[in-house]
């Protein structure tokens, strides 16, 4: 090995980084086994979940705050904003029902201020 010791200790220490993230998206995310006959296709299974990775992680670390004040799971918080539906008509777009308050503390984290808001209602 061509490997220096500082080379090693990073190595080493990337493993628990490394470990995290496929308990992620194992648990998480229900990434259980791939089970592809194809080379391409195990290819783009596999660059969907590093996407769906990063996409988790930045819903994380924008929604943090709120999931501590709440003591609620990202998954909580997502099924929240799931029951939102927005329709468009002749008058523009608009929500089919209003939104509840914990929708609205969820969208206020990702500074969806009361003119976006108010410019679809």
């Amino acid at each position: 090995m061509d490997a220096t010791p500082e080379d090693t200790l990073f190595y080493y220490r990337a493993k628990d980084i490394v470990e995290k993230l496929f308990d992620q998206i194992k648990c998480d995310m229900e990434g259980n086994r791939i089970r592809t006959h194809n080379g391409q296709t195990t290819d783009g299974k596999v660059f969907v979940t590093f996407i769906a990775c990063v996409i988790r992680t930045y819903l994380l670390s924008k929604l943090s705050q709120y999931l501590l004040d709440s003591s609620t799971s990202l998954k909580k918080a997502l099924s929240q904003l799931s029951n939102i539906s927005i329709i468009s008509g002749a008058e523009g777009l608009r929500f089919t029902k209003a939104m509840t308050k914990k929708q609205k503390q969820i969208l206020k984290t990702f500074a969806a201020d009361k003119s976006i808001l108010s410019s679809l209602t």
